[in-house]
């Protein structure tokens, strides 16, 4: 009973934080190894105009999340990218997701 309580109180604090913090932020940009999945649900991610890289056997789905302030989307052959409905903003430019699957093909 007491392992729940601390598990709940774990939980309830790190959720607490989460939302006093609804924009991440990544001064370095992001690399999707090999092996990886990266599910964006309801999340906000500023990039500071650095790249996304998804490396050959990584996953970056964006469901329903957003990407903010992003250098370059680059995709190594064998990466997957899943449009989701989330968004990328690009610095200087954004492209609505109705658009971004048409420049995939």
């Amino acid at each position: 009973m007491r392992n729940r309580f601390v598990l709940a109180l774990t939980i309830g604090m790190f959720s607490t934080f989460f939302a006093m913090v609804p924009t991440l932020s990544f001064a370095n940009g992001i690399t999707v190894g090999a092996g990886v999945t990266m599910t964006l649900n309801n999340v906000s991610l500023d990039l500071h105009c650095q790249d996304i890289t998804i490396k050959n056997g990584g996953v970056l789905n964006m469901a329903s999340g957003k990407i903010r302030h992003t250098g370059h989307l680059y995709t190594e052959s064998g990466g997957t990218f899943i449009w989701g409905d989330g968004g990328i903003y690009f610095c200087g430019a954004s492209i609505p997701g109705i658009i971004m699957p048409l420049l995939s093909h």
